[in-house]
């Protein structure tokens, strides 16, 4: 039988890593890197079910072994429950993977798992928490230069605003400062992106209303700033 390294890498070893599998011990270290490997193999075959079963597992002994994968199948197990429909049982593995991701400041997953788990907290009516991780996804992606990330994370912290019970001024000159900076980067896709959302309040709260909040907002962002004070 090949050694257990090309066994890993061949796509096509499904059979062959299972039989391996089954000879080892319930406690052998070698049954992470093959559970792993065949979790990518039933994804990329389109087994979900098989894939969570190994993902689950690998995940399992890693956490065992005190082993450095534990980080990144704790997200991958997170992103495949999600992916399959079970959002309660991806929700406390997402928060743990988002918390790694932060530790060690890996933005590309910060902003990546956070803008995942802000659609969640919306879609739970949990509008403190969503608003929270809409600014750290504005934060991350602003230093990946990740423009439609600063969107989405601005456009979560909008709408949390206003279901919180804070003015329709105050999500406007958000959405408005945050346009113009990304007007001054140059990205004319997300410039519509708050174009748009910006157009949706306006229905949502009559025009006479928005419009009389939009002219204060545009008074308060051209307004001089206090000597001393920073631009931002």
């Amino acid at each position: 039988m090949p050694d257990l390294e090309a066994l890993i890498a061949d796509p096509d070893a499904a059979w062959l890593l299972t039989e391996r599998l089954t000879t080892l011990r319930a406690d052998d270290p070698q049954r992470l890197p093959i559970r792993a490997a065949l979790a990518r193999i039933c994804t990329a075959g389109g087994d979900r079910i098989a894939a969570r079963e190994h993902l689950e597992a690998a995940y399992a002994m890693a956490l065992k072994l005190k082993d450095a994968q534990a980080s990144p199948l704790r997200r991958q197990l997170a992103l495949h429950l999600l992916s399959i429909g079970l959002p309660a049982l991806s929700l406390p593995l997402l928060r743990e993977a988002l918390l790694d991701a932060i530790d060690t400041d890996d933005t590309l997953m910060i902003v990546s798992l956070g803008i995942s788990l802000s659609a969640m907290r919306l879609e739970a009516a949990d509008w403190a928490e969503a608003q929270k991780l809409g600014a750290l996804v504005v934060s991350a992606a602003s230093r990946r230069g990740n423009w439609l990330g600063v969107t989405d994370g601005l456009i979560t912290q909008s709408t949390c605003l206003l279901r919180l019970g804070g003015p329709l001024i105050e999500a406007i000159v958000l959405l408005l400062h945050g346009g113009q900076r990304l007007n001054k980067m140059g990205s004319p896709a997300a410039v519509n992106l708050i174009k748009a959302r910006l157009g949706e309040l306006r229905t949502e709260h009559s025009p006479a209303v928005f419009d009389a909040a939009l002219e204060a907002a545009l008074a308060r962002l051209q307004a001089p700033q206090p000597t001393g004070a920073q631009a931002t």
